[in-house]
């Protein structure tokens, strides 16, 4: 279930063994090594697919070296999912936006933040459009565009969308929820 998800970003996870004390340890590879998001990928994407399926899992943790990943692979990887996806599911499906969503991220972690930010943005619009407001994955979206104009120097249009991201965390899972503080 883990690595069909990553693969819509050009990535994938690698078991490396388990502690008995409840901690499974993983490696990230492809379009995920060196990716901005891959600390939120492991930790709200396998991290909880894994904690649901096998009760001896409580956590990960990620033992991949992200500094020595190759961005320009990873750009190139993610660009051509992506010209996938438009093409045989067109530029709306849930699947595109995810793999739009993930070059974002891959150029946001290359410095490239003339790409990163209308990219980002264009996302978050879809999904606020098709999802709501209210949406999982259209908090995400928020939340991540807000973390590239904070890189921008952009603190104005940040605190915007954090603080509406931070918001609707709040009504849909709680303030006390993993996913709220995270914001």
């Amino acid at each position: 279930e883990v690595n069909p998800a990553l693969a819509a970003h050009g990535g994938f996870v690698t078991y490396v063994g388990h502690d008995g004390e409840g901690t499974a340890y993983m490696t990230m590879g492809g379009g995920c090594h060196g990716c901005s998001m891959s600390k939120m990928t492991m930790l709200d994407g396998v991290q909880t697919m894994l904690s649901e399926q096998i009760p001896a899992v409580e956590r990960v943790k990620d033992l991949t070296d992200h500094a020595s990943g190759d961005l320009d692979r990873a750009v190139s990887l993610h660009e051509a999912t992506l010209t996938q996806y438009q093409r045989l599911l067109g530029p709306t499906h849930p699947a595109t936006l995810t793999s739009q969503h993930g070059l974002a991220a891959v150029y946001l972690a290359s410095g490239d933040l003339t790409r990163a930010i209308p990219m980002y943005t264009a996302v978050f619009t879809q999904r606020q459009q098709a999802l709501g407001d209210s949406d999982p994955e259209t908090i995400t979206s928020r939340n991540n565009l807000a973390y590239a104009y904070l890189v921008a120097g952009r603190p104005g249009q940040a605190a915007q969308h954090l603080e509406t991201a931070l918001a609707r965390c709040e009504e849909v899972y709680g303030e006390a929820h993993p996913e709220t503080i995270a914001v």
